[in-house]
């Protein structure tokens, strides 16, 4: 399978602090790829480097496409209505009316936004904004769609909404995502395990699990820490 985004070597100091060291893996076409790790482990780093938001000090980063960077926090207007918000998106990226119109219809329809079209976005609950981060971030048709920590902060059920949403969504799109989360990263196909700015494992969540002969990738990997 073609390969999409590829990172080779790649070093990152903030302040004369190794953030990111040694990292090198790549994502393939149409994939759902995972970064995971806790907070402080680089995870944001590594999307930003690969959406070109920050520079490696050393290494080789290659990526084929255009990305959507959707971030952990709200970006959008909060005193716009949602569906002024979606304009704006439109106006920005020079979107086809007609291609916008019919996009947006469909996306407001699946992530059950519809009714709140006309409502002020800082007023929305925090799984619709997440949702509203989604739909903005989808809307200028990326090959790349990159989500940091999208899900962090939400209660259980928006958390199932956003991943049905995107797993529902996929299409021929890659998904590269950030999550603190073990059972997220079980949706990827592959995933890179971050400690520290390094890379501890890299591979699919079902080898891992496998391999350490558990039913979940978070007890795959509290063996994983113990070996």
């Amino acid at each position: 399978m073609e390969k999409i985004v590829i990172l080779e070597n790649v070093f990152k100091y903030i302040k004369n602090k190794r953030i990111l060291e040694d990292i090198s893996f790549f994502v393939k076409k149409g994939e759902i790829f995972g970064i995971l790790g806790p907070d402080g482990s680089g995870k944001t780093t590594i999307l930003k480097i690969i959406s070109n938001l920050l520079k490696p000090d050393k290494g080789k980063v290659e990526v084929y496409g255009k990305i959507s960077f959707i971030p952990s926090y709200f970006n959008l207007y909060p005193d716009l209505k949602v569906y002024e918000n979606l304009e704006f998106i439109r106006e920005i990226y020079e979107i086809d009316k007609n291609t916008f119109l019919k996009n947006k219809e469909e996306l407001l329809k699946i992530t059950k936004l519809k009714e709140f079209e006309k409502n002020i976005a800082g007023n929305l609950s925090g799984g619709m904004k997440k949702k509203l981060l989604l739909i903005s971030g989808i809307l200028p048709s990326p090959d790349i769609i990159i989500l940091d920590e999208i899900t962090t902060g939400l209660d259980p059920v928006s958390r199932k909404e956003i991943w049905e949403f995107l797993m529902n969504y996929k299409k021929q799109k890659t998904i590269i995502f950030s999550t603190p989360y073990f059972k997220e990263g079980e949706k990827a196909e592959r995933i890179i395990y971050l400690k520290e700015g390094k890379i501890e494992y890299y591979g699919s969540p079902e080898e891992i699990i496998e391999e350490r002969k558990t039913n979940s990738l978070e007890k795959a990997f509290l063996k994983y820490d113990r070996s």
